[in-house]
């Protein structure tokens, strides 16, 4: 698709040309008209140089000149109409296809986003704006134009025929070098493009972990790494500048030899008696104007090659498996059982993280606590349970049925969920709380609050609620930021509340007020599972599921799975003995 036209557009680009179908028919209506204008001054200067300079025809001079303020009036107004059409194309493209990749990107499986850097992402929104821009910028007048030039080969055909195989020979020229640099310039661009992708994403790591490059005086490693991504990215700028230089260049020298070769021909013409002086003088015009549009294709390509890049990138971000948004069926309020059946998932071709791992329910009713070292799969397995990561084998069964049937908008409404790192927006306490669900009262907000131990923290703030957060959440601790997020998960009173190292930024007494609160809220009948190795949530926990690096996983009543990862006695004695204790 593509690839070497643009012609065979996609579907959804196809779908977008019809429904803007009608504005296009008038652009091109007005193209027309203004085309036919531009006739207008190679015939008048032919009348001029043909009868009224050699008759003395001062009243035609007179009608001509009148008419010559009509047509310019004229080919002002429909060159506005038409700049205000385009305009009109260009915001119906920019809604239609915004709209699209936004609902595309947020429905896309959290396994799929993970796979590319941010800056991949954010170039698909400008992708947008480069196809808005083709098809109603400059690039699309200038192929708007390109139909007319038959007209202006007709009409140098009847009053300059003698110069008209010169005019073919720069019409084949410019052809010729419009496909030539075509294929160079596109090659310029994708190696530009990803010298670009490479310097962004960089920046993107380096502004998110800016905190730690001042702290830890990295900036003499970072700052050599930025500077060679950037001086490659400018090298490949550099040489897709002089690429279009040395073709631009050509292309005046076409146009400039053009113009020196269809007057001496002409010049031979007249001599010959096969063509008058104002034949040639609008001949030259009409030429001039044939092959501007040749010319500025030479400059536009650059922005055609930009075009189908995005295209291409486009359909495949459209192409790409998305969520499954609503469950066929309506369902009543589940019950909250979850079941593990022979469940693997690997990262990529990676090893597998989590290796066939079976459980048997997890009932509602009480706290189930996942513990294991560093890389055993934790949070991996919180993700698998809320459906954000599929299985790469087994299945995920809630209330007996398998996971993958259910919409996300189910699942969201079922499952609350608080990750280990917080993620707010900017804006005010009350919006990051309410953006889990904005239809909630305050009533909602201030229990939910009041669950994960920020409401209390917060009446102490001048502006309560609407305290703005800042940056990502910058102007709060990290505290502030775990409770806020706990806060969401709890506003819906979710059926199942997955929380990973929900106490990992909390003070002891705000560890144990959520304890309190997940003890509670567990025992209303709900599902509570935890990632945790606080000794406050272990000791509050009915099953622990122990994840190892390597063997078989341990799940069980909290207890025994503790006791039978506990060191043996003799093993811990010696450390008894020095007054410490192993936590």
């Amino acid at each position: 698709m593509l690839r070497g036209d643009l012609v065979r557009l996609p579907a959804w680009l196809q779908q977008m040309v019809r429904e803007a179908k009608p504005l296009l028919r008038d652009s091109l209506a007005m193209s027309l008209v203004t085309n036919v204008l531009a006739i207008a001054s190679p015939i008048f200067v032919l009348q001029v140089y043909d009868r009224v300079v050699f008759h003395n025809g001062l009243a035609t001079l007179l009608g001509l000149s009148i008419g010559m303020i009509v047509v310019l009036a004229a080919d002002y107004f429909f060159r506005i109409v038409r700049s205000r059409i385009l305009q009109r194309i260009a915001l119906e493209v920019d809604v239609a296809l915004n709209r699209r990749v936004t609902d595309v990107f947020m429905r896309l499986p959290l396994s799929e986003l993970e796979k590319r850097p941010t800056a991949t992402w954010q170039r698909l929104f400008q992708d947008v704006e480069v196809v808005r821009n083709m098809l109603s910028g400059g690039a699309a007048v200038v192929l708007s134009d390109l139909p007319f030039l038959l007209l202006f080969l007709a009409l140098i055909t009847v009053i300059s025929k003698a110069v008209l195989w010169v005019v073919l020979l720069f019409v084949a020229a410019f052809g010729a070098l419009a496909i030539v640099s075509g294929r160079m310039i596109h090659a310029s661009q994708a190696e530009e493009r990803d010298t670009a992708q490479a310097r962004d994403r960089l920046l993107a790591e380096a502004v998110q972990g800016r905190a730690t490059i001042k702290a830890l005086g990295l900036e003499p490693h970072v700052r050599p790494i930025i500077e060679k991504t950037q001086s490659s990215h400018i090298d490949q700028s550099i040489a897709r500048g002089l690429l279009n230089d040395r073709l631009s260049a050509v292309a005046h020298l076409l146009t400039m030899a053009s113009t020196v070769t269809v007057i001496g021909f002409g010049a031979l013409s007249i001599l010959s008696q096969d063509l008058t002086m104002g034949g040639l003088i609008a001949g030259n015009m009409l030429a001039s104007r044939l092959l501007q549009p040749l010319n500025q294709l030479v400059g536009t390509w650059r922005a055609l090659g930009a075009f189908r890049a995005a295209v291409v990138r486009l359909d495949a971000l459209f192409a790409l498996t998305q969520d499954r948004q609503t469950t066929a069926l309506s369902l009543d309020a589940p019950e909250g059982r979850i079941d593990l059946d022979n469940v693997s998932f690997a990262y990529g071709e990676g090893a597998p993280v989590i290796r066939k791992l079976t459980l048997p329910t997890i009932r509602p009713g009480g706290i189930t606590a996942i513990i294991g070292p560093n890389g055993s799969g934790k949070t991996t397995l919180l993700k698998i349970l809320m459906g954000l990561y599929p299985p790469g084998e087994g299945r995920v069964l809630f209330d007996g049925g398998d996971l993958a049937q259910y919409g996300r908008d189910d699942i969201s409404r079922w499952f609350g969920y608080a990750p280990q790192e917080t993620f707010l927006l900017s804006g005010s306490i009350r919006d990051n709380i309410l953006a889990a669900a904005p239809e909630a009262d305050d009533d909602a907000l201030r229990e939910a609050a009041r669950l994960a131990g920020l409401d209390e923290f917060v009446r102490l703030l001048p502006s309560g609620y609407d305290t703005d957060v800042g940056e990502a959440g910058r102007r709060m601790s990290g505290g502030v930021r775990q409770r806020i997020g706990l806060s969401r998960a709890f506003l819906r009173r979710p059926v199942v509340l997955l929380l990973d190292e929900p106490t990992s930024s909390l003070d002891r007494a705000a560890e144990d007020r959520l304890r309190q609160s997940l003890t509670a809220y567990a025992a209303e009948g709900r599902t509570v599972v935890v990632v945790s190795h606080s000794p406050a949530l272990l000791s509050s926990a009915r099953e622990v599921l122990a994840l190892p690096l390597s063997g078989p996983a341990r799940f069980g009543p909290a207890a025994k799975v503790l006791q039978s990862l506990m060191p043996r006695k003799d093993a811990a004695a010696a450390p008894a003995k020095r007054g410490t204790a192993d936590v």
